[in-house]
């Protein structure tokens, strides 16, 4: 599952101007993310209900 079923956070904000294809990425500073968090299940319902394949969330260093 992809396209609009998986939910993109970049620190708990929901990214929602990307487009999911070969050409075209996550619209996130790479160079900012120190860990990234997988939610499966039904732990994915909390974001959304358009995360039905799951949610990822990119996480910055912490200070």
């Amino acid at each position: 599952m992809s396209s609009n079923r998986v939910i993109t956070l970049n620190n708990g904000a929901k990214q929602e101007g990307q487009q999911w294809g070969d050409e075209h990425g996550i619209e996130i500073d790479e160079f900012s993310i120190d860990r990234a968090e997988i939610i499966k299940g039904p732990g994915s319902l909390l974001y959304g209900s358009d995360g039905l394949a799951g949610v990822i969330n990119f996480l910055p260093p912490t200070p």
